[in-house]
């Protein structure tokens, strides 16, 4: 296969990232199949800037020209290449498809596949309306290229958008988080993700943290995320800062609950791979969860606390419940290959 791929992405990430994550699987999957594959990492325009800050940002840039990822095994055919500005120069003069992969870098890659004549796409990962204004975000949406979106709520804003989609929905790698042992089995303990991204709500998280340290005193409460520890969350509870992917894989397979309190999740990798390693969920109906997961869950309202308390206090004094919850998220998971969602984006790219 001669087919070349360049993915844009809006700067690296230095610590894991679902959205990184799933650009690096579908490169991996690229390369595997034949093609050539391109990964850029440019840094989005955001105003103007100091000629000082500019001459900084420049040279880190330069020192960092083909920084790779340490938190994710990127195939070393796979080619990273590092920059401080959207140019189209720096897109490699052989490509054949062109994949924007968020709001801040679809214009950019629009234009540039208009100015050579070749394909241009769009993965759609989330509708960003925290990074850019709600009718900025559609006006990507609506940019001459092939869309693919990761959920099947996106879907339907591209059906009311009257804009084309494929539907490719995300994979978990069960070699990466397979199941630990059954839940029953496991300390009653409660897993969470926490941001400084508000609308993943670490607030209501803390919240539910701090009562059930006063009303349920044998639970293990921990956390995890890429941000500092947040100073809502109470002391006892054990705070795990960018974890290996074996950390993070060990602390799914520990724990009897995963708790998602969100408000809207473009996907939500974290729950699959949590139900995937075993884990009962806890989440609210923030798009892409209940999207995957279908009707069998228990889903709570964004920001009810008190719902979300229920639950985990329900599935906590119940073992079949807490079972059955565990192993219904683990059927979910096991139809959600992430050779199957690779192979499908391959084709798709494959035009």
């Amino acid at each position: 296969m001669s087919l070349h791929v360049t993915f844009v992405l809006p700067g690296p990430a230095r610590r894991p990232g679902g959205g990184h994550k799933i650009v690096y699987q579908y490169a991996n999957a690229l390369v595997s199949v034949g093609a050539r594959v391109t990964v850029l990492h440019l840094r989005p325009d955001r105003g103007p800037v100091t000629r000082v800050r500019r001459l900084v940002r420049t040279s880190s840039y330069a020192v960092a020209r083909h920084w790779r990822p340490n938190w994710f095994e990127l195939d070393p055919r796979v080619v990273v290449q590092n920059w401080p500005r959207q140019a189209p120069r720096y897109v490699p003069d052989d490509t054949d498809l062109v994949i924007a992969t968020s709001v801040l870098t679809a214009h950019f890659v629009s234009r540039c596949a208009a100015s050579r004549g070749i394909r241009a796409m769009y993965l759609i990962q989330h509708f960003e309306d925290w990074t850019a204004t709600k009718d900025f975000v559609e006006e990507t949406w609506a940019l001459p290229m092939e869309r693919v979106v990761v959920s099947g709520w996106l879907l339907r804003i591209a059906v009311d958008l009257k804009l084309s989609a494929t539907l490719i929905r995300n994979g978990v790698d069960g070699r990466e988080f397979p199941p630990g042992p059954p839940v029953t089995e496991r300390r009653p303990s409660v897993l969470a993700l926490v941001s400084d991204q508000p609308w993943k709500r670490t607030d209501v998280v803390a919240e539910v943290y701090r009562d059930l340290e006063g009303s349920r005193r044998d639970v293990r409460l921990a956390a995890f995320g890429t941000c500092p520890r947040p100073k809502s969350l109470p002391r006892g509870v054990r705070y795990y800062r960018d974890p290996s992917r074996s950390q993070l894989s060990t602390l799914y397979r520990n724990s009897a609950i995963y708790l998602c309190a969100s408000d809207h999740e473009g996907f939500g990798l974290p729950v699959a791979e949590a139900m995937a390693s075993g884990a009962a969920v806890v989440s609210t109906l923030n798009g892409g969860v209940p999207d995957f997961a279908g009707d069998g869950f228990n889903f709570q309202k964004p920001g009810d606390t008190a719902g979300i308390l229920g639950e985990i206090h329900r599935l906590l004094d119940d073992p079949v419940a807490l079972s059955k919850t565990a192993l219904d998220g683990q059927v979910v998971a096991a139809g959600m290959s992430l050779s199957r969602s690779a192979a499908a984006f391959v084709n798709a790219c494959m035009g």
